[in-house]
């Protein structure tokens, strides 16, 4: 049996779309809307019909590529979990410096400078636990 030779670098390189799709996907050009319609519905369908197919081919036979696999694609989502953390995180320390500085709109009212030093302090607090650089 006669292995085939790799493709030299001028053949088409694909992964889930060809290098047409890739264009048409990529460009909304007016003149060719019905061909980037078409690409999508290609592309939907290589991911819905056989894209499955090919996991589980990789599931039972080579679990190291299919890692591979989902390490490649799924790459994004832990950044998306993170960023996500991060925006609550973000929320909450907004949450505590809006306390503290009704506190000190309060000290003022109440002719507190005592409280109102202290609320001072922990809003700077607040600010500088969620500082990245501090």
């Amino acid at each position: 049996m006669q292995v085939k030779q790799p493709a030299t670098t001028m053949a088409r390189r694909r992964a889930l779309l060809t290098d047409r799709e890739r264009e048409l996907i990529a460009e909304e050009d007016p003149d060719d809307e019905n061909r980037r319609y078409q690409a999508i519905s290609r592309a939907r369908n290589k991911i819905q019909g056989e894209l499955p197919e090919d996991v589980e081919l990789l599931a039972e036979n080579h679990p190291q590529l299919l890692s591979e696999l989902q390490s490649v694609v799924c790459e994004d989502v832990g950044t998306v979990a993170e960023y996500r953390e991060q925006l609550q995180e973000a929320h909450e320390q907004i949450g505590e410096v809006e306390s503290e500085l009704e506190e000190i709109e309060a000290a003022f009212e109440r002719q507190d400078p005592e409280g109102a030093r202290d609320a001072l302090e922990r809003a700077q607090e607040a600010i500088s636990d969620g500082d990245p650089d501090g």
